[in-house]
């Protein structure tokens, strides 16, 4: 019975992924100098852009357990070269591990869409997610206290040692890998490897589907108010006095409701009928309990930003899942396979992490209050779209 491995190995390497990826940026900045930390971020970041298509277009073409080994190495490696504590060193650890992250994401999500069929095909994508996300909250904990006690303990490398423990999770998911079988069936219908190369790269983006623009839409208004109250929020509440560890621990309760409304989401998604609700009243619910907080002065600036944090937190993991399934049969009735949509909903999802901190800091004199009129009218635009185009998908059983 392969459903024990695949549903235990996806969700242990999405939370060693998140874990090292956000436990990182509490020892970076002692790593290198001020000016360089940005620069490795953003790489990071721009690596893990840059291999979601390739890594959507290899999933079809060779399954996802052989391209989630491939990231899980690539992974390990990153871990490896960041032994050195030079700039060199940690630039390109930082590029191996920003591409894996994209590579493992797509193939663990993929692996669950070959693995298993609707209405459990959205619970363990939930799941995935959720119990994976809670690597957000226990890497920055926990990086920076074995970072700490490496130093006190005069470990060589300290850098390294605090990345012990994503390390043996990624060592773990590799053995668990050996017991998941390998697809026989070919994933998509044999044709000419140009053909299939301008579809991964085209993604379903390219298919003139009203239905795919409008989930895109949701999904970036969604990902870009929440990062654009992080990135706003952590700059007022700097600008206010607020230590970095205060400003941190603000961002807690928001990923903990991600983390609990992803499984549900999930779970509640797994007919279509449930799916369809999801996703057209998250956009409608979070735009009408955006709009009351612009009502709301500077002076509540800490509850304001707690509120918005954890509604477009919650509507991020209420989205999630429910998103990747309605994607996956939106590709599936075109012929594409599940590699390459989930390419696409990553790009939709990274576009708006990329646009939510673009607007935060393009407009100096952007409030909180303004910034919250602003995310609620473009979630109720959503919300009217997506009640429009977003029903009666069916799922795919197969």
């Amino acid at each position: 019975m392969s459903g024990r491995p695949v549903a235990s190995a996806s969700r242990l390497v999405i939370f060693a992924i998140l874990f090292l990826l956000t436990g990182y940026v509490t020892i970076v900045p002692f790593l290198v100098p001020k000016a360089q930390v940005g620069i490795i971020l953003s790489t990071q970041g721009w690596a893990s852009v840059a291999a979601l298509i390739p890594s959507g277009f290899a999933i079809d073409k060779y399954g996802a357990k052989a391209i989630l080994q491939l990231g899980v190495a690539m992974a390990m490696g990153g871990i490896a070269l960041a032994a050195s504590a030079s700039f060199h060193s940690q630039l390109i650890s930082r590029v191996v591990v920003g591409a894996a992250t994209s590579v493992i994401f797509n193939a663990a999500m993929a692996l669950i869409m070959e693995h298993f069929v609707e209405p459990l095909r959205s619970e363990h994508l939930g799941l995935a997610v959720g119990l994976g996300s809670l690597g957000n909250v226990a890497g920055p904990l926990l990086v920076g206290a074995l970072f700490d006690g490496a130093r006190m303990g005069g470990l060589p490398e300290p850098q390294f040692w605090c990345l012990v423990p994503p390390l043996l999770g990624f060592a773990a998911v590799w053995q668990m890998l050996r017991a998941v079988p390998d697809k026989s069936e070919p994933l998509l219908d044999p044709e000419d490897d140009s053909s299939l190369l301008a579809k991964a790269c085209g993604g379903v983006f390219l298919f003139r589907r009203a239905k795919v623009l409008v989930l895109t839409l949701e999904l970036v208004c969604i990902f870009a108010a929440n990062n654009a109250f992080m990135t706003l929020g952590a700059i007022e509440l700097h600008r206010r006095g607020f230590s970095s560890s205060q400003i941190g621990m603000m961002t807690m309760p928001s990923g903990l409701f991600q983390c609990l409304l992803s499984q549900w989401a999930g779970r509640f998604a797994g007919s279509a009928v449930n799916r369809e609700r999801v996703l057209l009243a998250t956009p409608l619910l979070l735009g009408l309990a955006l709009l009351p907080l612009s009502l709301l002065g500077d002076r509540w600036l800490v509850p304001q930003l707690l509120a918005a944090l954890v509604l477009s937190s919650a509507a991020q993991g209420a989205t999630d899942a429910p998103a990747m399934s309605m994607m996956a049969d939106l590709a599936k009735a075109e012929g594409i396979g599940y590699g390459q949509s989930l390419t696409a909903t990553e790009m939709a999802i990274n576009a708006g992490l990329a646009l939510g901190p673009a607007v935060a800091v393009a407009f100096p004199s952007l409030s909180l209050p303004a910034l919250s009129s602003a995310a609620g009218g473009w979630a109720l635009l959503s919300a009217l779209c997506s009640a429009w185009k977003l029903r009666g998908v069916p799922h795919f059983t197969g």
